[in-house]
């Protein structure tokens, strides 16, 4: 499970996270369970209108979905380090883009209170 995701699983179990991600990570590991994630996105997320619990608007995660199903046959049960690291790169960049998404927002809101309160 890793060092990373055993921390998010400790948070998980204290209250200070809370992330089906995270279980759905430590189901698939205590069964000895690989999770394959397609690279064509067979879904769309619209999960980012603004009614989801743990996001805002945004458009990081819009796709389209394929039309074509995924054809799986023998793949060998091998971690791709080219693949975890483009997800790593992926990931802390939306993280950068959320961070100055939020402090944008703060210091926006700040200047709002300031005029509220002159």
């Amino acid at each position: 499970m890793g060092q990373y995701n055993t921390q998010m699983l400790k948070d998980q179990i204290s209250g200070k996270i809370d992330s089906w991600a995270v279980r759905w990570d430590a189901v698939n590991f205590i069964n000895n369970k690989l999770c394959l994630y397609p690279g064509k996105s067979l879904v769309q997320n619209i999960g980012f209108d603004g009614s989801g619990i743990h996001s805002g608007t945004d458009n990081y995660y819009y796709v389209n979905p394929s039309n074509q199903p995924v054809i799986l046959n023998s793949v060998p049960l091998i971690e791709c380090n080219d693949a975890r690291n483009a997800l790593i790169q992926f990931y802390k960049q939306l993280n950068k883009a959320l961070f100055y998404q939020r402090l944008r927002k703060a210091v926006s809101l700040k200047a709002w209170v300031q005029k509220l309160n002159n």
